[in-house]
């Protein structure tokens, strides 16, 4: 099964980061500078993942989470942030989203990550019962 991943940030050297993390696992990989952007290929493309920055300009990380979760419950949602305070944590945790992971961060742990969130979309079927 082919993931299609969703990457939001208005940097294009982090949105480069996180391709970089994740470029050898063979997942389709669309990219979008900003929330507006984001939704439409959303809309379009219904991606597995959204591994989404919190700051930007425009449309903000919560805002964007809005948009997704009344349009596509099931997505699957990472955000990168900078903001590591308990409040700044809590109100992302409140938008469901499945983890976020601290800017800086490592490649190889933000792929963990990734690929966590990911195996969570398996149908059980995946798992055939050892019996």
């Amino acid at each position: 099964m082919t993931y299609k991943v969703l990457i939001v940030d208005d940097v294009a050297t982090i949105r480069g980061f996180v391709r970089a993390a994740i470029a050898s696992l063979n997942y389709s990989i669309l990219e979008a500078h900003n929330g507006a952007r984001a939704l439409e290929l959303c809309r379009q493309e219904q991606p597995d993942l959204v591994v989404t920055d919190w700051n930007m300009p425009g449309m903000r990380g919560d805002e964007l989470i809005k948009h997704i979760r009344a349009e596509d419950p099931e997505t699957h949602i990472i955000v990168l942030t900078a903001e590591g305070a308990r409040d700044q944590v809590g109100a992302m945790l409140a938008l469901d989203i499945q983890g976020y992971v601290l800017k800086p961060f490592q490649l190889p742990a933000l792929r963990r990550r990734i690929e966590a969130v990911l195996l969570q979309r398996l149908p059980r079927a995946a798992f055939p019962s050892q019996g």
